[in-house]
């Protein structure tokens, strides 16, 4: 199994209580399995905003849109099966600013089934300089 991926972006600090930018995202998967193989390219653009209720508490909104390719093939007969699409997303969090690092609790709003976001919540970590 192969995941391999890269997502700079870019923000400014506007005031002490708020923080926004832009992102892009490039995600490449390839899984060889038993029965078929699988590969996935991924090109995502974003828009990010924190605010800062208290100095150290964060709530996190990022809006996204993301073409994902998809490539399956199965082993024993040669089928192959592709799919290609724009998948949105809309991700809100909520959790702690420590420092110029951000440890939030994250939700998918949009909840699409070939999202690259996973199910329910998961954590989020992020680092900014």
């Amino acid at each position: 199994y192969t995941h391999l991926g890269i997502g700079p972006q870019v923000g400014y600090q506007f005031n002490k209580h708020f923080m926004a930018g832009t992102g892009i995202k490039y995600y490449y998967s390839k899984a060889k399995l038993t029965n078929y193989d699988h590969k996935d390219n991924l090109l995502g653009l974003n828009l990010f905003g924190y605010t800062y209720p208290l100095p150290f508490i964060t709530v996190f909104v990022q809006p996204e849109l993301n073409y994902i390719s998809s490539r399956l093939t199965y082993k024993s007969s040669g089928e192959v099966i592709t799919s290609n699409g724009l998948v949105p997303s809309l991700i809100v969090g909520a959790g702690f600013r420590v420092g110029y690092t951000h440890l939030t609790l994250n939700y998918d709003l949009v909840q699409r089934s070939n999202s690259p976001h996973p199910d329910g919540f998961y954590l989020g970590i992020s680092a900014f300089f």
